[in-house]
């Protein structure tokens, strides 16, 4: 099975060195898209967003790809 990390670079960055092990990337991107919600939720109640906050993920080739915080949502109004 595949081994993903996920590096997070929002208010404080954190270099992801255990990973995950998943079955494909579209279940890798579902999980960095499900922690950005919940990195997002807590900058919320603190009282700021940056939509340009992001979580890299990295696969085992070492090919990087991010997932910004604003592609986790859609925001209307």
């Amino acid at each position: 099975m595949p081994h993903f990390y996920f590096h997070i670079f929002n208010d404080q960055d954190t270099i992801d060195r255990e990973g995950l092990e998943l079955p494909d990337f579209a279940a890798a991107r579902k999980t960095a898209v499900s922690e950005a919600r919940i990195l997002a939720g807590e900058s919320i109640r603190r009282g700021h967003l940056n939509l340009g906050h992001r979580i890299d993920i990295e696969d085992d080739a070492g090919k990087i790809t991010p997932v910004a915080f604003r592609d986790a949502f859609t925001i209307e109004g």
